[in-house]
């Protein structure tokens, strides 16, 4: 069952990254390189409230696990 999980994740890893970087954009309003975004109070950058919002609305939706990429 592990290999069937681990085999769905990386089908659908690239899908659900575009799907969720459109709906930030769309919460936004601007797309992740737009220069005159700069001059807002929105970023990309926010607050651990904002994040926790997003992560329980997941959850309602059903989502079980989420994968995201990070800098090292």
């Amino acid at each position: 069952m592990t290999d069937v999980t681990n085999y769905l994740k990386d089908i659908f890893k690239d899908i659900i990254q575009e799907l969720m970087e459109a709906e930030l954009e769309e919460k936004l309003g601007y797309a992740k390189e737009e220069r005159s975004a700069k001059n807002t109070d929105n970023c990309r950058n926010e607050s651990s409230k904002f994040w926790l919002g997003v992560m329980n609305d997941l959850k309602n939706r059903g989502v079980q696990d989420v994968m995201y990429p990070a800098k090292t």
